[in-house]
Parts: C-alpha cells; structure tokens; sequence
C-alpha cells in the first residue's frame, strides 16, 4: 500500500491541476509590448492571414514596408509650402518668404501679393497631396505594426522580459462563447 503522505501529496497536486482547468483566460490582455485584433488588420496592406506553405502554417505575416515620402509640389510652390513627412500633418503655406537677389540684399516677399500661389496650392492638396495621404496612412500603421512586432521578436530572442513572455494568437467568438486561442510561450 503506498505511502500517505505520498497520496496527500498526489491528491493536493491533482486539486491543484482541476484548478488550473478552471481558471479562464483573462478578458483583458496586458498591451505593454504589443496587442492587435485580426479585425482591426484586416484590409492594411502587406498583412496576410492564415498562409499554408509546405512546410509549416502561418497565421500572420507582415511584409517590411517602408514609408513613401510626400509628392513634392511643383517648382512654383516649392518655396511656399512647408510639407511634413506625415500622412496625418496638412502641408501649409508660408504668409512669406525671403528670395536672394543677385548683388543686393534678400527681399521678402508676401504671399497675399501672389494670388496664383493660394489657387496652386489647393490644386496641390487635392490632386496631389490627399491622394497619397489616403493611400499612405493604412501603410504606416502596417510599418508601425512592423516595428512593434520586431521588438517584442528582439525582447524573445535576447530574453530580455523582465518576466516569461508569451505570444499569443486568437481571436474572439461573436456569438459570446469563450475566446479561442493558439498560444505560443517563447521565453522560460
């Protein structure tokens, strides 16, 4: 017959694991490093889900993209605008600006003396620059999907976390039933 002790022992181990069992995941998931939903994905470019290849699957794969500068605006108005690598930031015109003339001292000139620059500008903003704004936002939220993603890769590969860490890929039922997830647990 075997040992009590050892059969407390066994017992208190088994309570222990049905508990674990019992224990549902969190509802929120800790965003420190990195948190995505498919849905919020869906559509970005350089984004695919759910690849088969011969020799593994993959879930997720973001292309490295990387960020297209603004149009720059015709010659005319190149001294005028001020333009901002950012999708998100309007270019402006200046109210002035100073031009260098040969053997004399610089002049200023204003803006309000040269019409053709407002009507130049605003044929600028919506044939040129909006188009590339569109286009270019959803690539920059890949880029910076990219970036967040390649560090927690370097945190895993250096075992830099402060505590294990642990990548997980799931997704949430619409019909309320619990959470579905793949886990991943990449540092001890």
């Amino acid at each position: 017959m075997p040992d009590s002790k050892a059969l407390v022992h066994h017992l208190l181990n088994l309570i222990e694991e049905i508990e674990k069992l019992r224990i549902t995941a969190p509802r929120q998931i800790p965003d420190e490093h990195f948190r995505a939903h498919q849905v919020e994905l869906k559509g970005l470019p350089g984004i695919h889900f759910n690849q088969v290849r011969a020799d593994r699957d993959v879930w997720l794969r973001i292309d490295r993209l990387d960020e297209r500068a603004p149009p720059p605006p015709l010659p005319n108005l190149v001294e005028w605008v001020v333009l901002s690598k950012s999708p998100m930031r309007r270019p402006e015109l200046r109210a002035s600006i100073t031009r260098a003339v040969p053997d004399a001292p610089p002049i200023m000139v204003q803006r309000a003396d040269h019409p053709d620059v407002d009507d130049a500008f605003a044929h600028y903003l919506d044939a040129v620059w909006q188009p590339w704004s569109v286009a270019e936002r959803p690539r920059r939220t890949t880029i910076g999907l990219y970036r967040r993603l390649f560090f927690v890769h370097q945190v895993i590969a250096q075992g830099g976390a402060d505590r294990p860490f642990e990548l997980a890929w799931g997704w949430r039922s619409r019909a309320g039933r619990r959470p579905t997830t793949h886990r991943h647990c990449s540092t001890p």
